[in-house]
């Protein structure tokens, strides 16, 4: 019985750790937004499923499609999650804004809202920052009920 607790117990560390290993850069320009997305990932990747759902509702984006980007375009749940936001901010189809990220993507996603008009400090990045907060927010309250 203590063996398999502690094998349990080590599991969840070097799952933990995978985790951890995976986090990206998103480069925003805004540490506080690059925390969130972070943390929005994390969650996201512990229930991708959830998360897909939810972003399939709030974006009226089909979940084969969500699974796309993530198995063919490669893409994070938390850079899907910008690629559906900032398209949606700025009228954008998805398709045009992760092709806008590939051509910045060592720049990362700062410039891509700049290409697409949205600028530090102004409405539409405060508005992205407030949604991707939420989300975050959200996401801690469903673990903890």
């Amino acid at each position: 019985m203590i063996r398999r607790l502690l094998f349990a117990a080590a599991a969840l560390v070097l799952s933990a750790m995978q985790l951890a290993a995976q986090t990206i850069s998103f480069n925003t320009g805004d540490r506080g937004l690059d925390v969130t997305l972070s943390s929005l990932n994390l969650q996201a990747r512990l229930d991708i499923g959830a998360f897909s759902t939810e972003l399939s509702v709030s974006f009226g984006v089909a979940q084969p499609q969500i699974q796309n980007w993530i198995t063919v375009e490669k893409l994070q749940p938390a850079e899907i999650y910008l690629v559906l936001e900032l398209g949606r901010i700025t009228k954008t189809p998805p398709a045009t804004v992760i092709a806008l990220y590939k051509d910045n993507k060592g720049k990362g996603w700062g410039a891509v809202a700049k290409a697409l008009g949205i600028k530090p400090g102004s409405a539409e990045f405060k508005a992205l920052k407030a949604d991707a907060a939420d989300r975050e927010q959200k996401g801690k309250s469903k673990k903890r009920g």
